[in-house]
Order: structure tokens, then sequence, then C-alpha cells
């Protein structure tokens, strides 16, 4: 459902090529708000019934009388709609919805003679065609500009959508149109205008120029056949549109696109988005920020204690990538660190060069599969529930380690006033209440509150932090190093990195922020190799980008890429002033408090799994409805047998990804079990080629 709980106002909407576009709009879960013209208000229920159906469909309508020609009447129309549908205070919050399409259908035409068009019928066509498309544009900026501003959730808006129905007129000189060409051609500018003046604030304006729509209107006026084949052979496909692929077109104009290409109106664009987000709820987006830094700190730490890697370098690196992702991408990307030679380094107490090389070789490893195509191909090869499996699998992980290693060698009382149990229960308590006041900054609160106790207990220990400046060195890996990082730790790093780090977070990203575009998994291909072919020679922990941090991020309030740019500033400046001496001071904050958000980062990882089998997943939504199709079926995305499949698959994903602790076994076996499904259907297709003698052994 591309449209779900945004509101499209149709100028026009209750006949024609506006009941067909509306019907699209509408069985894509959009709401309908419809304005019709004063003449047609004695018919509009027969027009509405005759254009959208009887039963459900239509008790959802909105209809609103308007004479789009009249600036009185047209803000009296949507003052109406703006109290019923898009207010605060006027319905539930789950039935609100944003003002984020206009599709401009109303028009009028009439033919005469150029030397015999009368002046009241050219006026009324560019009051018609040009005025009331202005007057609807101009009112419905003004709504979404204002909820945008007022939103009650902290979600970016949907992209606002600005559609008119133009006509081939607006191109071509055609006989006995001149005020209709006119009209059309003055449409196509003030589409320019709007599309130059708005777009930068989030709203696009598009006009879709059909040749004659074969309408009620269009056979009223071309139905003589012999005035229709004449006509007929002037347009290049020999027909005329059908009122349903022009909606098509339309339709495809409304959808928020899911490319991600990488051009200087690409960056302008995510840079309005982060300084919008950011002006919006700028307190979310700094608590958002903070929510991973249950993983990021522990290892980072552990490294920085075994002089594995340099703390000082870490922060800056990860800083500045926090930085660059933040700006390039537009979403709340994490920079975590590598779990996998992670673990091996601590246990085996790695040098600093065997942990650059095995960061490096991942890199050069990335490197090749994002520049050859081969991650876009894995991506593609590899079926939804497997993903989500691997993703329900990384958070239930990390709600294990958080318990197993943060929180179970907690006291009651011990081993600080500031770190026992007791602090860990009201955390907890406190993540509770705020799932339901989400307005409240949790992860600022709580990081808050334990860089206080942290400050303090290593005041009493006399080690506070000391001005150091960052002096930066290069590690070179020796070959046996180079052997050792490797083999040792990086082989184990590809896997994790590539279904975790990559295409987990590619599809987590459009699960969690659908109305935003999100890199391609070549884009965070490249940005994996590109931070550790860089760092990892000064020092730095090998890095990735993580669906648990996602995750993490997003339930803390992160909406865009201004959190970790946030984030990124307040590393860069620490790293840079204070360097190594932050390592008594980070040592000393609460596990209580890191344990219980990463417990949250893993909750809200393992949520996704419920999409599983409703429209939100990425396969059931696009086969749901194709554009283009002649019909879109509406009844139940899946069977029950296929749905069985789906959830056995995803969980043997999970259960093998948990039992042996490698995202690598689990999605071998996810794999197999997706495949062993298909194995009857082979067999049977193998045995009746057998049977009709096609199969021949030879």
């Amino acid at each position: 459902m591309a449209f779900v709980r945004r509101l499209a106002i149709l100028p026009g909407g209750l006949g024609g090529l506006g009941s067909s576009i509306g019907k699209k709009l509408q069985q894509q879960g959009a709401r309908l708000a419809i304005l019709y013209a004063p003449f047609e208000a004695s018919r509009r229920d027969q027009l509405l019934e005759s254009g959208y159906g009887s039963g459900t469909n239509i008790n959802e309508i909105h209809t609103y009388e308007c004479d789009i020609t009249s600036p009185d009447s047209v803000q009296s129309a949507f003052s109406s709609l703006h109290k019923d549908l898009v207010e605060p205070h006027s319905s539930p919050l789950s039935e609100r919805v944003f003002p984020s399409i206009l599709i401009n259908t109303a028009g009028y035409v009439s033919l005469s003679d150029m030397e015999c068009t009368p002046p009241q019928e050219t006026m009324k066509h560019l009051t018609t065609n040009i005025l009331g498309p202005m007057l609807c544009s101009q009112a419905f900026a003004n709504m979404y500009f204002s909820a945008a501003e007022s939103s009650p959730t902290p979600s970016p808006p949907p992209p606002g959508r600005i559609v008119s129905i133009s006509s081939q007129a607006a191109h071509a000189a055609l006989h006995r149109h001149g005020a209709y060409c006119a009209s059309k051609a003055g449409l196509m500018g003030l589409t320019r205008s709007m599309a130059s003046e708005w777009a930068g604030r989030g709203i696009t304006a598009n006009t879709v120029s059909p040749t004659v729509a074969w309408t009620d209107l269009g056979r009223k006026a071309w139905g003589e056949e012999k005035v229709r084949e004449a006509f007929l052979k002037t347009i290049p496909t020999g027909k005329f549109a059908l009122p349903g692929e022009v909606a098509d077109a339309v339709v495809f104009l409304c959808q928020v696109s899911q490319k991600f290409k990488m051009t200087a109106q690409t960056l302008r664009e995510i840079s309005a988005h982060n300084l919008r987000t950011f002006k919006r709820n700028y307190v979310s987006e700094i608590s958002g920020s903070l929510g991973d830094l249950g993983t990021f700190l522990p290892i980072a730490i552990a490294l920085a204690i075994n002089g594995t890697v340099s703390l000082a370098s870490t922060l800056i690196f990860s800083g500045v990538y926090n930085i660059l992702t933040g700006l390039f991408f537009g979403i709340p990307l994490p920079v975590q660190p590598m779990k996998a030679i992670a673990a091996v380094a601590i246990a085996r107490n790695f040098s600093s060069g065997s942990i650059a090389a095995a960061g490096i070789f991942v890199g050069i490893c990335i490197l090749i599969f994002s520049v050859t195509g081969l991650l876009h191909w894995f991506a593609n090869v590899i079926p939804i529930p497997v993903i989500k499996g691997i993703q329900v699998g990384a958070g239930l992980s990390l709600i294990i380690s958080a318990c197993g290693s943060m929180l179970r060698p907690l006291g009651w009382i011990g081993p600080s006033w500031a770190d026992n149990r007791i602090w860990a229960i009201v955390a907890f308590l406190a993540l509770i209440v705020t799932s339901v006041y989400r307005k409240v900054p949790y992860a600022l609160i709580l990081f808050v509150v334990g860089l206080v106790f942290a400050i303090i207990r290593t005041a009493l220990a006399g080690h506070l932090p000391a001005f150091s400046i960052w002096h930066p060195w290069l590690v070179v890996p020796t070959p046996h190093q180079w052997w050792v990082g490797a083999v040792d730790a990086g082989l184990g790093q590809i896997p994790l990195t590539t279904l975790n780090s990559i295409v987990a977070v590619v599809h987590l990203a459009n699960d969690l922020l659908p109305n935003v575009r999100t890199p391609s998994i070549t884009h965070i291909g490249l940005s994996v190799a590109g931070m550790n072919l860089l760092g990892c020679w000064f020092g730095a922990m090998p890095v990735c980008h993580g669906s648990g941090g996602l995750a993490a991020q997003y339930r803390f309030g992160a909406r865009s890429g201004a959190s970790v740019v946030f984030l990124g500033i307040l590393k860069l400046v620490i790293g840079f002033l204070f360097g190594e001496t932050l390592v008594d001071l980070l040592k000393r904050f609460p596990s209580a408090l890191l344990g219980v958000m990463v417990i949250a980062a893993g909750l809200e990882l393992v949520s996704v799994g419920e999409s599983l089998n409703t429209s939100g997943a990425r396969d059931l939504s696009q086969a749901s409805g194709v554009l283009g199709a002649a019909e879109q079926h509406l009844g139940p995305i899946c069977t029950d047998e296929e749905r069985k499949r789906r959830w056995t698959v995803m969980m043997v994903t999970v259960g093998l990804l948990i039992g042996f602790k490698n995202d690598a076994i689990g999605f071998i076996a996810g794999m197999l079990c997706n495949w062993a499904y298909d194995i009857p259907k082979l067999w049977e297709k193998a045995r009746s080629r057998w049977s009709q003698g096609r199969l021949r052994l030879r």
C-alpha cells in the first residue's frame, strides 16, 4: 500500500479521469477528498456511485462543494477538509492522514473556430484551466507546509505531490481548440513555476499530457466514426488514451521513489530534509543519535584498553563517517564496530597491525562485491523471509548479549552505587513508559544520567580526562599480521557485514522510513568499504553499518541524517581534544543503563518480523499492485500455506543464527529451508516432462 495515511485531494474527482485516478489511489491506501463543482451538487451521489462503486469505498470518501475559480470557495473547501481530516484534535491519531497529494483534474473545453471564439469563452477556459489549479495548489501548499511543521509524530512527512492534467493541446495546435490550447499551455508554465519554488520545500509539481481520453466526455466529443477515425490517424499509437492508462501515469508521479542516485539535486533534497526534521524535533534527533552507544562504547573501550586500537582515532574517524553518511544518505545510519573482528581481537589480544589488516581486508572484499554488482545480485536472490530472519535474529542476539554480558554480572547494589540491578530496573521501567510517550527523549536522558555518574566515579578515582590533542599515527601491518588479520578475523566478518550491515540495513531503512529515499545496496557497500580502507591505517576500529544500530537510533527518535551528523560532530570534538584520556571515564559508564539501551534496540529490530505476511513486506507490497495492471487484486495477500512457509523459513533462519551465533549459518539454513519447499514442485515438473517424452537421456 504505497499511499497509506496519505490524503489525496481531487478537484474534479467525481467522474471521468478524476474518478479513474481516485480509484487507483484509493486501492493503494490513500484517503480521498473530492472537490465537486456547484453544478454537480444535485448529481453528487449518482456520480460518486458510478465513478467509485457502492459500499465501503464510497463511505470512506469525503466530498466538498467548491467553485475552483473562486478564491473564497477554494479556501472554504480546504478549511473544511483540513478540519475533518488533518487537524490534530479532530480525530484519533490512528485515523489522521497527511495532506500530501493534489490532483488537478477539473477542466473545461469548448470548441469553436478561432475567429468566432467569444471573449467569455476564452475567460472561462483561462479561469477553469489555469486560475483554478493555481488556487487549489496554493491552498494545498499552505496546508502541506503547515502540517509538516506541526506534525504530531517525529517521522518525516511524506513528500508533497501536485499532478495537473494537461493535454497534448499544450504542445501541438489543434483545430478549433484555440482557447483550450492557450489555457493548457499556461497550465504547463504554472506547473514549472510551482516546481521551481516548492521542490526545495518538499513538494514536486508535474503534469500529465494525454491525448484524447476515452471518457464519457471524450466519447461525446469524438463518438462520430468519421470524425474519430480522422483524428486517430494523427495519434502514433492509433488509439485514444484509456482512463486507467492516464491514472497509472498519475499514480507513478505520486509515488515516493526508492531509487537513490547521488546527484547535486539529491544532495540538496537530503540537506533540506535533514534541516526540516532537525528544526521540527531536534530533541528527538539528538536523543536518537545516542541510541547506538550501548553497542559502540563497550567494544571501543575494550579494544582501546588492550592497545589494539586508538580511542582518539576511532572517535575522530567514526565521527567523520557519521557526518558524511548523514549528509549524503539523509537517514540515521549508524557507524558500528565490526563485531566478529572485535570478538577475535579481544579474545586473542590482537596487535594494532592485525586488526587493521582485518578491517582493510574486509573493506577490499566489500569494495569488489560492490563495483562488480555481486552485492546487488546477492540481495535480489535472497527471499524476504530470510532477510527478516536475519533482522529478527540480530535483534534477539542483541537482547541475549545485553542480558548476558552487561546485566547478569550486576548485583543488587554492586559493583557500584551507580551501576547495579536497581538502576537497570529503573531504566527498564522508564523504557516501558517512554514506549507510550514517544516524545520523551529517553536515550538523551539516560546518556546524561550515565555520563554524570561516570564523571562522579572518575573524579572520586582521580582519573578525570585531560586535554590531549590528537596526534595521528600510521599503522602498516607486517606480512604475518596481514595473514592473521585476514584469515583469523576478516573471513568470518565478511558474511556478517554483507548480510547484517548491508542487505538487512537497506531493507530495514525501507521498512522504518518508507517516506524517505534510502541508499541502494551498492551505495551502502561502497560506504562500508571506504570507511575501512581509510580509518584502519590510522589505528581506528574497523566499522560497518548495522541493522541493530539503525533500529536503536530510530527507536530513540532519530528520523534523518541530522541525528548522526550531530553525533559525528560530538565524537570529532571529543576525540580531537581529549583522545585516549577518555578511556577511564567511558569505562565507568554504567553497564546497567547501556544494557537496557541495547535491549530496546533489540526489541525494535525484532519488531520488523511482524510485517512478514502483510503488505509491509516489500515482496508482498510489490505483488499486490503493479503499475499498469488492468486491475489490482485487493484480496488476501498470500494463502495460509504460503504464510506458513514464509514463517517457517524466517524462524529457521532465526533459530540457527542464534543457536550457532553465526549469521552465515542462519542464512544458509534459511535458504536451504526455502529451497526445500520448492522440491515437490520441481519433482512434479520433472515427472510431467518425463511422462510427455520431453526428458531424454543421452
